[in-house]
């Protein structure tokens, strides 16, 4: 059952500070509060918060049998079996053979509010998660039939359909493929227009849901997802944040050092307004916040996760008091063992792969690598280790390894192609991103004025009006302001027109504190007249908040969930999209310009406010067929020329 690194026997008199004994020598790393919520009080917290009945005597019944299954007591830890370990206590739940499916579906939903009173009880102080918003097709749904006066089974009766299915729709569930046809006779009844309410529907076989590779791609990322490995920053020692400390204040240039950085091996460090990155250990310094420590940070996370993950599940099995270095990463085993274990999972070497073997041979580099230059952190690591560890080859033949996967690389896991593919096979991809945003002003229309859902709506139609003109990165765009200034990235007003000034750019080589100013085009200026007016002040409430985008749930802060949110928003809307965020949407236009302007990489860098390099390696989508088929054409085109000429 404890196979997860978070757990691992130790002998009585070798308990550790911060250490919390969860079964008979099996201790955990962390709060006492969180670790000491057993059965008992599990079960004395649900009879006294949730009324009697036959849910809560089944309820009951399937914890008890649970307990039965894990060889629990009463005294024994709820919080580990039904929190951290959860997914491994549904399957010994399934491995067990003591249910049939329906009954172990039951089971399942039981043991999962468990698991939320468990979580809620043990950290009282955690947010709540607000309920999700109905859908755009509920609520447009449940408003026509608010006006036409009809009752429930009187719209069913006139449908000729199921009120179990319309009451269905009512509380939010989506129509299914098979029940298009009702959906057709209930916009007839209601009098709607054809399509009103259909095209609201996140069809599972429409064009705009995933499919084919992309589809297959989510699925593999989602079940990945089930299984993480990462070392949680919760379970990082002082020592190792120490070491990540130094690493982190050498390649941020905040301290001085007697190792040089190379060329581009520099971290730049941002204020957390300029920065979706959200602030942690291995983020924060110098007052300020690191995007690149993050990325790198996940890395490190993954190899101390790996090492201390049990053998039985891919892992080097170290007790998690054993990984506790940074000097792993010039183990060339270790190294090489973990490259084999994400390989295996992801089933090729990809950008993420690629990436480590990167950060790692810039570690260890002769001249350049701090890790090199830290012989002593070789101390740190496991005397089973150390004793036939030479650090300089270590890091040489850490180097080989890097070298060796890096000649392994099979290309990315997703091509920036797939996403796009079906929003580009029409002739105008520009016109598809259009009917999105009409499409949202259409979903606002059906909102009651004043209220935060419509300004919300009118301000995802605003930003994906925004980047069709001007595709900017999420990063600009989630700490875009428009408080008056023209300082750092703002949209501000001159002469009657809006400008974007824009510093919070990537890959563009400009000096220090140099900005981007452009005039955004016409087409824009009524929408953020009426969104500044309007739409704005409904979402930020009575608070002020110095974002243009800021979410609705929390508009003091940087929209961390931007990227996630558009990519819903751009399925819901987009026609024949699969859901795509802002980065794809450069693609989208930048492969748009092209075709119909060839040869203009550099008006698409100024575009896309990036370098002409960029454009040509990562921009271009193209391809090979397109670029043969102008050829082709300009073939066709020589030929008739010279059969005339004959």
């Amino acid at each position: 059952m404890y196979s997860n690194y978070r757990y691992f026997p130790l002998p009585p008199n070798n308990v550790l500070t911060g250490w919390q004994q969860i079964a008979p020598g099996r201790y955990v790393y962390g709060s006492a509060m969180l670790f000491t919520l057993t059965y008992r009080q599990l079960l004395e917290t649900a009879a006294a918060q949730t009324p009697a009945g036959q849910v809560q005597r089944n309820r009951k019944s399937a914890l008890r049998r649970t307990m039965a299954i894990l060889g629990r007591k009463d005294h024994d830890s709820a919080y580990a079996d039904l929190c951290l370990e959860f997914d491994g206590t549904l399957k010994a739940m399934t491995d067990s053979g003591r249910f049939k499916e329906r009954r172990l579906a039951d089971m399942r939903g039981h043991l999962r509010w468990w698991s939320s009173l468990a979580a809620s009880v043990s950290n009282p102080r955690r947010e709540r998660v607000e309920p999700r918003p109905a859908s755009a097709f509920t609520r447009a749904l449940q408003h026509a039939f608010s006006e036409s006066g009809l009752t429930k089974s009187g719209l069913a009766t006139s449908a000729s359909m199921s009120p179990m299915t319309l009451g269905d729709w009512l509380r939010g569930r989506q129509p299914r493929t098979e029940t298009r046809d009702a959906l057709e006779r209930v916009e007839k009844t209601l009098g709607l227009g054809s399509g009103t309410l259909s095209r609201l529907v996140r069809w599972a076989d429409s064009g705009g849901a995933p499919s084919g590779q992309l589809s297959a791609y989510r699925k593999r990322v989602h079940d990945l997802q089930q299984d993480p490995y990462r070392l949680p920053l919760t379970a990082f020692s002082p020592a190792l944040l120490a070491q990540w400390q130094s690493l982190l204040a050498r390649q941020t240039g905040t301290i001085a050092s007697d190792v040089p950085l190379s060329r581009r091996a520099g971290w730049s460090v941002k204020s957390e307004t300029m920065t979706r990155v959200k602030p942690t250990v291995l983020t924060k310094i110098a007052g300020g916040v690191c995007p690149s420590a993050e990325v790198i940070g996940r890395k490190v996370q993954g190899l101390l996760g790996f090492l201390a993950r049990a053998r039985t599940r891919g892992g080097a099995g170290y007790p998690i008091s054993e990984v506790q270095t940074l000097a792993w990463l010039a183990v060339p085993e270790a190294v090489d063992g973990y490259f084999d274990f994400v390989v295996t999972r992801s089933g090729k070497v990809n950008n993420q792969t690629l990436g480590m073997t990167s950060f790692i041979l810039s570690l260890l580099d002769a001249r350049t690598g701090w890790l090199r230059h830290h012989p002593e952190y070789a101390a740190t690591l496991p005397e089973t280790v150390t004793a036939r560890l030479d650090w300089v080859s270590a890091c040489d033949k850490t180097s080989e390894i890097c070298l060796k996967w890096r000649k392994r690389f099979a290309g990315r896991s997703r091509h920036p192609k797939t996403a796009i593919a079906s929003v580009l096979s029409g002739d105008d991809a520009l016109e598809r991103i259009w009917r999105g945003v009409a499409s949202l002003d259409a979903e606002a229309d059906t909102l009651p004025r004043g209220s935060v859902r419509r300004a919300g709506v009118k301000r995802d139609a605003l930003i994906l009006a925004l980047l069709t003109c001007i595709p900017l990165r999420v990063e600009t765009l989630a700490t875009l302001q428009c408080d008056g200034s023209t300082g750092g990235d703002h949209i501000y007003r001159l002469h009657g027109q809006f400008r974007l000034s824009a510093c919070n750019l990537k890959n563009r080589h400009r000096d220090e504190g140099e900005t981007v100013d452009v005039a955004l085009p016409d087409i824009l200026t009524g929408r953020i007249d009426e969104y500044l007016r309007e739409h704005l002040p409904h979402i930020v409430g009575s608070t002020r908040s110095r974002y243009l985008f800021p979410s609705t749930r929390n508009p003091q802060r940087v929209w961390r969930t931007m990227n996630g949110h558009i990519i819903a928003v751009t399925r819901r809307h987009v026609p024949d999209c699969p859901g795509f965020g802002p980065h794809a949407l450069r693609h989208v236009v930048a492969s748009n310009y092209l075709r119909r302007h060839p040869n203009e990489h550099t008006l698409v860098a100024k575009l896309l406010l990036v370098s002409l390099d960029t454009v040509l390696t990562f921009y271009d989508q193209s391809g090979s067929d397109y670029a043969l088929a102008l050829h082709a054409r300009d073939l066709e085109q020589a030929a008739k020329r010279a059969s005339r000429g004959h």
